[in-house]
């Protein structure tokens, strides 16, 4: 059965405040564990995947997954993200690498006849 899967990295810490953001274009609200809700709520609304999983940067906030149909993955430490990244990759890249491997490894999106 073809089907597809949604990725997602995450990160928050107490700041709310976004590493390298422009904070007159940036929305803090974005950068708390309740917006997982308005995410998750979204994603099951208007599309229906095989398996939604998120890739966490060793967060130190977490959001409440429970009753949530979502493959929590976590990274051993916040490999940060953009121009600052820890290593050669940042978290945003590590979070999509991670995501599409696994979908492909699955093969999400290919019908065999």
């Amino acid at each position: 059965m073809p089907g597809y899967i949604v990725h997602s990295g995450w990160w928050c810490d107490e700041s709310r405040r976004h590493i390298g953001a422009n904070y007159n274009e940036s929305d803090d609200r974005i950068r708390t564990p309740k917006f997982f809700d308005v995410w998750y709520d979204c994603v099951t609304k208007f599309s229906n995947p095989r398996k939604i999983i998120v890739v966490d940067s060793a967060s130190p906030l977490k959001p409440d997954i429970s009753g949530k149909s979502v493959e929590w993955v976590n990274l051993k430490m916040n490999f940060k993200h953009g121009m600052v990244c820890e290593g050669q990759y940042g978290g945003w890249t590590r979070a999509f690498a991670l995501g599409a491997m696994y979908a492909y490894l699955n093969d999400a999106g290919i019908q065999f006849s």
